[in-house]
C-alpha cells in the first residue's frame, strides 16, 4: 500500500477472493465487487462475462490498483494467446459518491501485434 493506493502486481488465483473484496467500490447505496470484468464462476472468481481466463493464455503482465483518494479501481493486463497475438486490456471503474445512482466502467481492448493494433496508438 502506497499512501492512498492499494496495488497488486501479477495474477495469483489464491489471492483473487481477497483482492475482489478489498477492491470493492461503494457509496452507501451501490457497491461493485473488485472482480475482473471478464471473470467467471471457476472457483476463483465470481461470475462475470466469461470471455477470458488468465490460466488459458500466457499472461505477460497484470496490475490492479485501487486509488482510494480518487475512488478509482483500474486494471491493466497483457496476454498472448495460442496464435501468438498480444492483447492489452485496461479497465477503470468508479461509483459516484455524490449521486448514488451513478457508476461508470471503461473497458478497452487493444490488439498490439495483430490487425487493429494501430487503432490504440501503438
Amino acid at each position: 500500500m502506497n499512501d492512498w493506493r492499494l496495488v497488486y502486481e501479477g495474477f495469483g488465483p489464491e489471492q483473487e477472493p481477497l483482492r475482489e473484496a478489498l477492491c470493492t467500490l461503494g457509496n452507501g447505496y451501490l457497491a461493485t465487487r473488485g472482480a475482473a470484468e471478464e471473470s467467471r464462476a471457476d472457483g476463483v472468481h465470481c461470475p462475470g462475462c466469461d470471455w477470458f481466463h488468465p490460466g488459458r493464455a500466457e499472461l505477460l503482465s497484470y496490475r490492479q490498483e485501487l486509488d482510494m483518494r480518487r475512488g478509482l479501481l483500474s486494471r491493466d493486463l497483457r496476454f498472448r494467446d495460442a496464435a501468438g497475438r498480444v492483447t492489452r486490456v485496461t479497465s477503470r471503474r468508479l461509483v459516484h459518491m455524490l449521486d448514488p445512482h451513478v457508476a461508470a466502467l471503461e473497458y478497452v481492448l487493444c490488439p498490439e501485434n495483430w490487425w487493429g493494433g494501430s487503432a490504440c496508438g501503438r
